[in-house]
């Protein structure tokens, strides 16, 4: 138990780190539009490789200091070194299949801890 304990505290301590050395903006249902020659591996996970989930998404991109945005579609996620402001489907919003997050701003490593994603 206490082992689960130090676990969800280092977690904690990740999140909180990643606020403030680094942030994201989440767009719900919407695909943002790829740039060619912008697709980036984040950290173990290559482009578009498959993930759990969109935290766990969102984590690498905002834990990798050259991904500018992210799109999370059917279980992959999809890191880019280029952030774009249109969608690729002009369904913005309305894109149930899609997540997407702009982020921005220092990885600071010295408060980076290591997750299972």
């Amino acid at each position: 138990a206490d082992t689960e304990s130090s676990s969800a505290s280092l977690l904690q301590v990740d999140q909180s780190a990643a606020k403030t050395s680094r942030s994201c903006q989440t767009f719900p249902a919407w695909r943002l539009k790829y740039t060619a020659g912008s697709e980036i591996p984040l950290g173990p996970l290559a482009y578009g490789g498959s993930i759990g989930d969109w935290d766990a998404c969102l984590h690498l991109c905002s834990t990798t200091q050259d991904c500018a945005q992210v799109v999370f579609a059917g279980g992959h996620c999809y890191g880019m070194s280029v952030a774009s402001n249109e969608d690729q489907d002009d369904l913005g919003g309305s894109n149930s299949h899609y997540t997407s997050a702009h982020c921005s701003g220092q990885v600071d490593l010295g408060k980076t801890y290591a997750r299972n994603c």
